[in-house]
């Protein structure tokens, strides 16, 4: 366990909570509204898909931390179904919240991070991790980046 996990998975927590926050008042048809990227890169096609796409962020850091072997093998880390850019079958509301829900449980494993971890370079390379960063610079530009899609989703549902 170190202070800087801690700190990781209060920023992820706060996040998620704030997405639900913003959900609580939201309906289904809110869900089917169009949807625009604050930061324009992502190209969603309703404020339910960016919703799913916002939930699978959360995914991509459990599937990074288990393929790393940072966390045990028989870790889930599947909350929704795969979302796919512009895809047309919409999301319920339902379906976002228990996503988010299992989300927030799932990544609590983030406190659970050793600082020598955090300090290590993930031994697996793909869109956040380019074999040079830490997991602690991989984590936290992950996390930043769903800032992004947390401010658009509020931008949408307001």
């Amino acid at each position: 366990m170190s202070d800087r996990g801690t700190e990781l998975m209060a920023k992820v927590l706060d996040q998620l909570d704030q997405a639900r926050a913003m959900l609580a008042s939201a309906d289904d048809a809110d869900l089917h509204r169009p949807y625009v990227d604050r930061e324009g890169d992502h190209s969603a096609n309703s404020v339910g898909t960016a919703a799913l796409h916002f939930v699978e962020g959360y995914q991509k850091i459990g599937r990074l931390l288990k393929g790393a072997g940072y966390v045990s093998s028989s870790f889930s880390d599947s909350t929704t179904q795969p979302h796919g850019h512009g895809r047309h079958n919409e999301a319920e509301l339902s379906d976002v919240v228990k996503g988010l829900d299992a989300a927030k449980v799932r990544l609590t494993l983030l406190a659970d991070l050793t600082d020598e971890q955090l300090d290590s370079v993930p031994g697996i390379r793909n869109q956040w991790a380019d074999g040079e960063r830490t997991l602690l610079d991989v984590l936290d530009t992950i996390i930043d980046h769903q800032a992004g899609h947390l401010a658009s989703l509020g931008d949408a549902l307001h």
